[in-house]
């Protein structure tokens, strides 16, 4: 078994998988990165399978094997890595983790944190229906205490799966962040609410929002943060109903466009996403209905071989050339909930601070 452990060396991964018998047929690597040129397939040894890789361009990979079983009826079915003892918690469920040389964690996963508390609150009657939704806050905090605001799409899961109220803790005690509240709401239909839905944006700025403000004391506009397809849900509901945030942070976002993205189109919500996204390509934002609002601070970010880095590239080239403010951040990581940790800081102090001064001078 030892020989046939996956290994980093200095030039590159040798990927193994034990199989003395070659019971296995057709094995692969399963990943969700754009790495053209990396075989997927492995090579039948002695002992086993392997494949050598030289060192892709990035610091760490999520992974499992992808074999067919004769003995099931040639069914496929997923396998992790026993060389590696490495998991990651996932959507879907554990994946086998490689952190290469390269990789450093987040310094505020180790730091101090200050001590806080989730209040769980269901929002009624929104035009998607019921949402539920908790409320983090430092545990000094008393719900008449104005504090800023941040609302995450996907909230739960970017918790759980990414860290945010503890990077919000920590970056509190670090003194880089205000103290503030997290609101982390859960979607019912996340692809339909999600993709640019107008029904969603009512949702959110006319009940979400209000119920928070009506549960605890909030400062300004709250910052509206989401990845992947809550990041364009976050935009959308800025976009269409403008001044309702106070900054974006939009994480990996599905924006995707004709030229780089035709692969998606079997997504079922796909004609109303893309309509959504061209009109931000190609027409003004805000200007008779807010004066400052193409002003809006937002911080984007992505992974450096993830499918969607075209097109966040060129949406952030658009944000600019419409005058908002952005911040931009990239991590050498794929289209996962690792990698937007790792992007929090330091985007989010940066935004935080942008976006909140900015509340300060337009009072």
């Amino acid at each position: 078994m030892a020989e046939f452990q996956t290994t980093v060396t200095p030039d590159g991964i040798v990927f193994r998988y034990p199989d003395p018998g070659h019971d296995l047929v057709d094995l692969r690597l399963a990943f969700h990165l754009d790495l053209p040129g990396y075989p997927r397939s492995l090579d039948a040894v002695d002992g086993g399978w392997a494949v050598h890789w030289p060192l892709p361009p990035l610091d760490r990979m999520e992974y499992q094997f992808e074999a067919r079983l004769p003995f099931l009826h040639d069914r496929r079915t997923y396998l992790p890595d026993p060389g590696n003892p490495l998991r990651i918690d996932a959507p879907f469920g554990a994946l086998s983790c490689l952190e290469l040389p390269s990789y450093h964690a987040p310094a505020w996963l180790d730091g101090p944190t200050v001590g806080g508390r989730h209040t769980p609150i269901r929002i009624h009657g929104t035009p998607c229906g019921d949402i539920d939704a908790s409320i983090w806050a430092p545990d000094w905090a008393a719900d008449d205490d104005p504090l800023p605001l941040v609302v995450a799409q996907d909230g739960p899961e970017f918790d759980r799966l990414g860290g945010l109220t503890h990077a919000v803790a920590a970056l509190v005690a670090a003194g880089r962040l205000p103290a503030m509240r997290v609101a982390l709401l859960a979607p019912n239909e996340r692809n339909s609410e999600y993709s640019a839905n107008p029904r969603y944006a009512e949702a959110l700025v006319d009940h979400v929002l209000p119920t928070v403000r009506g549960r605890c004391a909030t400062a300004g506009r709250p910052i509206l943060a989401g990845v992947s397809l809550g990041a364009v849900a976050a935009l959308h509901a800025e976009w269409t109903r403008p001044g309702t945030a106070a900054g974006l942070l939009l994480l990996s976002g599905s924006f995707f466009l004709d030229r780089y993205d035709g692969h998606e189109r079997g997504f079922p919500h796909w004609g109303r996403l893309r309509a959504f996204i061209d009109e931000v390509h190609t027409s003004g934002y805000a200007v008779a209905e807010r004066a400052d609002a193409a002003h809006l601070p937002a911080a984007l970010g992505w992974g450096t071989v993830e499918e969607n880095r075209h097109n966040n590239a060129a949406m952030t080239s658009r944000l600019q050339a419409l005058g908002m403010p952005t911040m931009v951040a990239t991590r050498r990581d794929g289209h996962v909930f690792t990698c937007w940790r790792d992007l929090l800081d330091p985007l989010l102090p940066d935004l935080a601070s942008a976006a909140w001064l900015r509340e300060r001078v337009d009072a």
